[in-house]
């Protein structure tokens, strides 16, 4: 089976909300809408045709109706970061299935090893083995610190939550504290997307595992 990923490229621009409400009535979604994401509806339709046609259910209801929208919308915005301000070119792509994220039923305590990234992966190996995850599949487990029940991070990943509108990830302490942040690692993703308001930390109480 081939594998591949559905893309499509636009045109991000803050000069095009200006258009909205003006007399370019002509410009359709634009027109309606004001964003700087050039006929973001029409590059949607396109992926959700696609997606349709090979039967990818999950990416088909990611994307249908005005819901799909505003999130493919919300995603890309998301990902460009508030304050950019030049034109630049996005390409967005839809993969065939999602990934599957689990808690880790066990709780782990927070160490230099959790905080720091190293080769003794005991808290991460164990949390893979208990939800029973090989490197081929399309899963991740989320480690939980043991004093709070809050997320400190995932087995291999960096983890990002949607939460009122934003990208929000745990908080990592500068240096190791036994009190401060929630006891993961300070990976190179997370404080690039911290450095460019991407995202932000949320408080340790708010990304807990019954949330």
């Amino acid at each position: 089976m081939v594998d591949f990923q559905l893309f499509s490229s636009l045109r991000y621009d803050p000069a095009l909300s200006q258009v909205s409400g003006s007399s370019l009535s002509h410009a359709g979604w634009n027109w309606a809408n004001a964003s700087p994401l050039y006929m973001l509806d029409y590059h949607r339709d396109r992926m959700l045709l696609a997606a349709t046609h090979w039967g990818w259910d999950a990416a088909v209801e990611f994307l249908k109706g005005e819901a799909g929208l505003q999130r493919l919308g919300d995603r890309i915005m998301s990902s460009i970061g508030e304050d950019k301000q030049s034109p630049m070119k996005v390409r967005v792509a839809i993969t065939k299935e999602g990934w599957e994220i689990l808690v880790d039923s066990s709780k782990t305590a927070r160490s230099e090893h959790t905080h720091f990234k190293t080769t003794h992966r005991p808290p991460y190996d164990g949390a893979r083995q208990r939800a029973q995850i090989s490197l081929p599949d399309k899963k991740e487990v989320l480690i939980v610190n043991e004093a709070d029940g809050s997320v400190m991070e995932g087995s291999v990943t960096t983890p990002y939550f949607w939460r009122k509108g934003r990208w929000v990830t745990p908080a990592v302490s500068k240096t190791f504290s036994h009190e401060d942040g929630n006891g993961g690692q300070n990976g190179t993703s997370r404080r690039w997307a911290l450095e460019r308001y991407v995202s932000s930390i949320m408080s340790e109480t708010s990304i807990v595992t019954n949330s």
